[in-house]
């Protein structure tokens, strides 16, 4: 009887420990760059946009609250920190580093988790 239960719980461990590693394994690439807001689309469907420094355009991914929030400092040099993303032919999101250009498609989306208005 020993034996059994010293199997069950060196199961249930073990079934917890791969747990932990699988729930921790998302592989998030924090970006930060700098750049300014701009808007895009027409009119009634204005949406925030942002170009970098370096030229890259992204689509902004937040909430509607900050979407409002960021349009307001069109043209003012803004720090960015969040993840980029593009979306495939399913609609999954795809993380990418931005370091890498061969990930880098037409439409990427910044998933945007801070800024600070530098100026």
């Amino acid at each position: 009887m020993k034996d059994v239960m010293k199997k069950i719980v060196f199961f249930m461990l073990f079934g917890f420990n791969l747990m932990c590693v699988f729930s921790f394994s998302k592989n998030q690439i924090t970006e930060s760059f700098t750049g300014t807001v701009c808007a895009m689309g027409n009119e009634p469907f204005v949406f925030p946009g942002i170009v970098a420094n370096d030229g890259r355009k992204f689509i902004v991914d937040a909430s509607e609250k900050v979407k409002k929030e960021i349009l307001i400092f069109q043209g003012k040099n803004v720090i960015f920190e969040g993840e980029v993303y593009f979306l495939d032919e399913n609609q999954n999101k795809i993380f990418v580093d931005l370091n890498n250009e061969e990930n880098i498609k037409k439409d990427c989306y910044f998933l945007l988790k801070k800024y600070k208005v530098i100026d």
